[in-house]
């Protein structure tokens, strides 16, 4: 693995979370160190992202990639990318409990600083500068070292750099969108982010078909983070990093249901057989009574087979359950 990477990975992740990286990982990081001359000392965005997944719990992910929307491009009305818990938050739908926790482990990672504490404001919250810088350069690169000159301050002049991304009106004339993705995106009323989610899945078509992406936005949406079930308050930008494991778990939700459906036409099976296995012996009662009023048509006749029938088994029982099993022996031995 490149040194410099090794050294940058260094500063958020031990090395034995680094060493049970995925080997997939791993291998994209020396990848990316032997790439292009012009890129070396950087860490491709994509793969970084997926390995601080690996590394980083659920709340602590959806923290930092909040915080990372916010430095490329998420500026408040004043043009400041840094936000305080309450728009934390607002932006993750966390549980303050929660953004507290992820935040004092994300900061002892390297991966967010504290910009300002102040009794008017409060504490505000950002990404280091070898994050911001990848962004200001507009690449789809994170840098390897922090630069000296930014480490403690940012532009607060910075404008928001797009991806130039396809908008939603394009992508909808490009590909016939399924409706509960139209849907989605037609409800992201902040501009910036509908075009983040649409960027993001652009680049899950390339790998998966339209309606696993839309499965896995479905069950993101229902049922939220693993373990915490914290909302998720951007499901593509979440898919990007886990569309395999949420795939994985959808997949498994509809073997569960398939086995629960066949579980229940087999018990709905075995009603309706159960059912008509009774009509069926209520039927052949019912013949066998009327062909032995037939045959015997006195109640004297009649009660000279039952009493026949209970000298014969005294252990039978009596009243109509016992007149039935008589009639059944005479229609057994009616021949004989």
């Amino acid at each position: 693995m490149n040194e410099k990477i090794e050294t940058a990975l260094g500063r958020f992740a031990t090395k034995s979370e680094i060493d049970q990286l995925p080997k997939h990982l791993r291998d994209q990081v020396a990848v990316d160190a032997r790439g292009n001359p012009a890129h070396r000392g950087f860490l491709k965005r994509s793969h970084f992202f997926r390995i601080l997944r690996c590394i980083l719990s659920p709340s602590e992910f959806v923290v930092v990639d909040f915080l990372w929307d916010a430095a490329w491009g998420g500026q408040d009305s004043n043009g400041s990318t840094r936000k305080s818990l309450s728009k934390i938050e607002e932006g993750t739908s966390l549980k303050t409990s929660a953004i507290k926790v992820a935040l004092k482990s994300l900061q002892a990672h390297g991966l967010i600083v504290m910009r300002e504490k102040s009794m008017r404001r409060g504490v505000l919250w950002d990404v280091p500068s070898f994050m911001a810088d990848a962004t200001e350069s507009k690449s789809d690169l994170v840098e390897d070292r922090p630069s000296r000159e930014t480490t403690n301050t940012r532009s607060e002049n910075a404008q928001p750099v797009s991806r130039n991304p396809t908008r939603y009106k394009e992508l909808s004339k490009e590909i016939l969108l399924e409706n509960s993705l139209s849907d989605y995106f037609s409800s992201l009323k902040a501009p910036q982010k509908r075009e983040r989610e649409v960027g993001h899945f652009q680049g899950l078509l390339r790998e998966y078909a339209q309606k696993d992406i839309v499965a896995c936005l479905a069950h993101v949406q229902a049922h939220g983070l693993p373990v915490s079930g914290e909302p998720v308050h951007s499901p593509m930008a979440y898919l990007a990093q886990a569309m395999g494991d949420v795939l994985k778990a959808v997949r498994a939700g509809q073997m569960r249901q398939e086995q629960a459906a066949k579980t229940r036409d087999g018990a709905a099976q075995a009603t309706r057989e159960r059912q008509e296995q009774e009509i069926r012996e209520q039927n052949e009662s019912e013949a066998r009574r009327q062909a032995f009023e037939s045959a015997f048509q006195t109640p004297e006749s009649q009660e000279a087979i039952l009493a026949g029938f209970r000298k014969r088994t005294p252990w039978a029982p009596k009243g109509n359950i016992g007149r039935g099993l008589a009639i059944a022996d005479w229609w057994e031995h009616r021949a004989e």
